[in-house]
């Protein structure tokens, strides 16, 4: 099949992001530098007081420790935040 003129396609979210590790899960990052895509987001969880949190991470393809990532627009999260989360340790429940 060829294209012969571009349709209606939105451009791909991408954001760079440093690998720090996430302190509740006492794990410290590489420090390198990741170009991240939406595919790549993996929600993030921890439990706050009432109710859990999610939050966009990343997992660090060099050393495997996973990272957040901030200010992800909300068409991307809305698609991200339906997927399995991962508990980062933080549990401030009573």
């Amino acid at each position: 099949m060829k294209v012969l003129k571009d349709g209606k396609f939105g451009k791909i979210w991408k954001a760079v992001v440093k690998c720090k590790g996430i302190k509740s899960m006492d794990v410290a990052g590489c420090g390198a530098e990741l170009e991240v895509e939406s595919a790549d987001l993996v929600p993030m969880l921890w439990y706050g007081t009432h109710f859990a949190h999610k939050y966009a991470g990343v997992k660090c393809v060099q050393c495997g420790v996973y990272s957040a990532v901030k200010d992800v627009p909300d068409s991307v999260w809305s698609k991200v935040k339906a997927k399995k989360a991962v508990f980062d340790g933080t549990d401030e429940s009573i």
